[in-house]
This record gives C-alpha cells, sequence and structure tokens, in this order.
C-alpha cells in the first residue's frame, strides 16, 4: 500500500529513490513501488507505472515470492513492449530471466537474458551487459559446467572492470567467481579476484556486497585449508544472516556453503545451514525444496541418521510427485498473460484501441483488484453520476489497521486488504461500484438503489468480512479483523456530489470516534 510520507514527492523523486534503495532496504522499495503506482494512475503516467511494476517484480523476486513475482514482471512487459520502454525492458528481461532460473526453467531463462544481452549492448547499458553474461554463466554453473561458467562471469566481470560505478554488479561477479574457481580448484584464481573486492570503494557497500564478500572469504580460506578462519567467516555469515532481507541471496550462498560443511563432515554447521534455507524458502517453492532436500538426504547418509533418511526420501518424493502440478501453478499466471496479452492484440486489430489494456491497469487497484482512486475520480463526472435521479456514498475502512500492521506486519496487512477487497467485489452490481480510495480506506458509489439497498449492501459486507475470522489481537473492540462505514444517501435530482461525499466521510468519522469512546 502508498505510504502517506513520501505521496508528497514527485514521480521522478520517487523512482530516484527506488533505485537507490532497492539494493539494501527491500522494505522500503516496495512501499516507494506502491506510492509510485498509485501516483502513476492519478497522473496517467504510463511510464511510471511500468517502472513501479518492474520493481515490483524485482522485490518480489527477492522475496522468493513467485506468484506475485511473475503478475509484477509481465504487467511491466506489457507496458514496455506496448509503449517501447527500451530502457525498462532490457531491465524487465533481465529480472524475467533470474525469475525463470529460480524455478529452473533455464531455456526461458535464457531466452530473455538473451533479449536482455542484445538491448543493453545497442545502448551500451554496461551495468545490464555485465548482468546478462552474470546470469548466463549462471544457468551453466547450475547445470556444473564450471568452464563455461567461468567463461561467462569472466566476461561479465571484464565489462564492469573499467567503470567506477556499478559496484554491487561487481561485487555479484567477484562472488561467482570466487564460488566456480572454489568448487573447479582454481586456487590462484580465486586469491586474484578476492584481491579485487578490494578495488570496490568501501563507503559503497551495502549489506549484501558485504554478505557476498564474507562468504567469498570463507571458500577462500577453505579452498587454503585454513579451517579457523573458514569458520571465523562461516560463524559472521551467521551472525549477518539474520539481518539480511535479500532471502534470495541468503538461499544462493547458504545452498553452496551447506555442501561445503557436508564435505567437512561438520554436524552442526550443515544442521544450522539447513535450517536457515529451511526459514528462507517459508513460501515452500518447490523446486528449492527439491535442493534442500537433496542436501538433507546427504546430511542423513554422512551422519548415518537413519529414521530420518527415511523421513527425508519420502519428503523428497512428495515434492518431485508435486513439482508438475506446482510448475503448473507458477506459470498459470505467466500463461494467462500471455492469453490477455494475444486478446488484446486481436482487439487493437479489430477495434483500433491500441490503449485498451494500458487503461485497465490504470484503472484496477494491483493488490485489491478493486477499482482505484483515478477510476473513482473520472466515475465522478460520469453521465451516470451527474445525471443519477437518486446518489449514495458509502465511506469504508478496517478498524484499528494501523494496530493491526504494527502487530502482524505489512505482508498480512496486504493479505487483510486482499480479503476486503474480495468481499466488496462479491456483492458488487452494476450500480453499485467499490473503489479504492487510499491506504485502507474504500469508497462505494450507489446509483439509482434505494437506500434500504445501500443499507443491506453494507451489512452483507460487514457481516461477510468479520465471517472470515481474521485473528485481530491488537485491537480493543474485538480479536478479529471487522469494518466500519458512513453513508449519504440524497434522492433529489439536484446534487453536490462532493458535499455528498464530504458527508458520508464524516459519517465514517462519527461511527470512529463513538467506537474509540465506547472501547
Amino acid at each position: 500500500m502508498a505510504d502517506v510520507q513520501y505521496e508528497q514527492k514527485s514521480i521522478e523523486e520517487i523512482e530516484q529513490m527506488i533505485l537507490k534503495v532497492r539494493m539494501y532496504d527491500l522494505k522500503l522499495e516496495k512501499e516507494l513501488c506502491y506510492t509510485l503506482t498509485e501516483k502513476a494512475k492519478l497522473e496517467n503516467d504510463s511510464y511510471a507505472l511500468a517502472f513501479s511494476y518492474t520493481f515490483l517484480g524485482d522485490y518480489y523476486l527477492a522475496m522468493r515470492n513467485n506468484d506475485s513475482c511473475i503478475l509484477y514482471l509481465n504487467r511491466a512487459k506489457t507496458l514496455g513492449e506496448t509503449m517501447n520502454y527500451q530502457d525498462l525492458l532490457v531491465r524487465i528481461y533481465n529480472y524475467l530471466g533470474m525469475f525463470y532460473c529460480s524455478i529452473n526453467d533455464e531455456f526461458s531463462a535464457m531466452d530473455d537474458y538473451l533479449k536482455s544481452l542484445t538491448m543493453a549492448e545497442e545502448q551500451q547499458n554496461i551495468a545490464f551487459m555485465a548482468a546478462a553474461y552474470n546470469n548466463i554463466a549462471d544457468c551453466f554453473e547450475g547445470k556444473k559446467d564450471f568452464e563455461k561458467a567461468l567463461h561467462y562471469y569472466k566476461k561479465s566481470y571484464a565489462v564492469l572492470k573499467g567503470s567506477d560505478k556499478n559496484g554491487y554488479s561487481k561485487a555479484v561477479a567477484l562472488t561467482n567467481l570466487c564460488h566456480c574457481c572454489h568448487r573447479s580448484h582454481r586456487i590462484d584464481d580465486l586469491h586474484n579476484y578476492l584481491k579485487a573486492f578490494d578495488e570496490i570503494d568501501q563507503q559503497y557497500y551495502t549489506p549484501g556486497m558485504q554478505f557476498m564478500r564474507l562468504y567469498s572469504e570463507a571458500v577462500g580460506a577453505l579452498s587454503d585449508h585454513q579451517l579457523d578462519i573458514f569458520y571465523q567467516k562461516s560463524d559472521a555469515l551467521f551472525e549477518m544472516e539474520k539481518e539480511m532481507e535479500d532471502l534470495l541471496l541468503v538461499y544462493q550462498l547458504f545452498i553452496n556453503i551447506c555442501m561445503d560443511f557436508l564435505v567437512l563432515k561438520n554436524k552442526d554447521y550443515a544442521a544450522r545451514c539447513l535450517e536457515i534455507l529451511l526459514e528462507v524458502n517459508e513460501d515452500e517453492d518447490v523446486k528449492a525444496l527439491r535442493e534442500i532436500h537433496k542436501l538433507m538426504i546427504k546430511y542423513c547418509k554422512i551422519f548415518d541418521l537413519h529414521d530420518e533418511l527415511i523421513e527425508a526420501y519420502e519428503r523428497f518424493y512428495y515434492i518431485t510427485m508435486a513439482i508438475e502440478d506446482m510448475e503448473q501453478a507458477t506459470y498459470s499466471a505467466g500463461l494467462y498473460t500471455k492469453i490477455e496479452l494475444h486478446r488484446a492484440k486481436e482487439k487493437q486489430n479489430d477495434l483500433k484501441k491500441e490503449n485498451e489494456q494500458l487503461e485497465y491497469m490504470m484503472n484496477i487497484d494491483d493488490l485489491t483488484s478493486t477499482a482505484n482512486r483515478r477510476s473513482f475520480n473520472h466515475m465522478l463526472k460520469n453521465e451516470r453520476v451527474q445525471k443519477a435521479k437518486s446518489l449514495a456514498f458509502a465511506m469504508l475502512d478496517i478498524d484499528y489497521f494501523k494496530e493491526y500492521n504494527d502487530r502482524y506486519g505489512h505482508q498480512m496487512g496486504d493479505q487483510a486488504l486482499i480479503e476486503f477487497g474480495k468481499t466488496l467485489i462479491r456483492y458488487a452490481q452494476e450500480d453499485i461500484l467499490p473503489f479504492r480510495y487510499g491506504g485502507d480506506e474504500f469508497v462505494v458509489i450507489f446509483i439509482n438503489v434505494s437506500e434500504d439497498t445501500v443499507l443491506d449492501f453494507l451489512n452483507h459486507v460487514k457481516t461477510d468480512f468479520r465471517g472470515k475470522q481474521i485473528a485481530h489481537h491488537a485491537s480493543p473492540i474485538e480479536d478479529i479483523l471487522s469494518v466500519s462505514y458512513g453513508h449519504a444517501y440524497q434522492a433529489t435530482p439536484q446534487k453536490d456530489v462532493e458535499a455528498l461525499l464530504k458527508e458520508a466521510d464524516y459519517q465514517l468519522y462519527k461511527v470512529k470516534k463513538a467506537r474509540k469512546k465506547a472501547s
């Protein structure tokens, strides 16, 4: 949801802030993206909307939320390709490649990486040329082809080496080179790449860069058989992991170092790695779970844990059997988007409405799927409202929503808003139109219906949402989420729409004030 403290900033300022914070403050990246999404729609700025979708995809990629990631990246791709936003497309294709690689679809990943590389070369965009080479190398490393992986990692670093900027990209390239050299026993090369970390300006180090360097130093010490230093660096990694927001990076590095602990037959350290890997895979991505359970099976074999081994094999079997079904679910958002794109193109060809898809995106709230504030503003000027024989507004919000967010976190808060949006949509009709007004506040327009119909709708919504029994132990009125509403109704032909809306808002204010006194 949009953050009020950033709403006064310009679109350009928010875009620059997103670029600045995305490497070290994922929570802020998400808040800024949602703020940008709402501003872009209100100001009819399709570039800013594509920008916000791109970085929401980036955020959800780091958080290992596959469904949300592919949803936003496909929306960004739709806008980027329709409006020919070349500077965004080079980034979008790169993120799409990373998404497909994370679910082990290397062919789709390679296709997007090559698109990104071609565009980066045309634009002479060093950062994304390097990113494409790096990610192509990742595909080969995933298949244990370290020779080809090293070839492309070297190309990635060579592109970056002469630049004073792109410190994070350099750290990524060097970490991958160190890891590959460690796995292929190229000790001298590994030391050279470790020294190259010193060429990155220390004042620009992000937590992620520090985390990567620490990992590289650990595997460097292990390659030199300096086990005391290796365990010292590993302990520091375990400690730093607790503060890391980039769960994808944590997963990638710990899946590697866990194997080292197994080779060393260090039961405690391997167990800690496995525990962390399961924690960062909270969304239970089956592809990641399969890799983790491969390590668990090795762990049980090495340490002769017979009962646990049987259990690990059973879990591995069920995970393997579930992968095909889970892949279908993972790809469904992407497939659906392709179908919608095909339909949109048909409509463009038949009806010459090239902006139909864009207009739809501009008018829908991305989180709740209700119509948004921009759509509401347009509706107020619509003939249906202006010439209605009767008109009503209702303002609704979730009780003690700030306390809910503070207690359960913003992700649970977003889910609560989604559930409330579903409730409103369920009871919406042709003449009963719900909109997300902002934050946890929603507005409903009632056109040519009786006041009894208005009250029936509001009571149904309130009862239905309360019936979901969403726990809210920080609420002073009851232990579940609930909603309050206020409405204003006018049946006379002459209507002051703004005054009627203000009256509905005032009625909600009175309800909330009375509620606070009662609690």
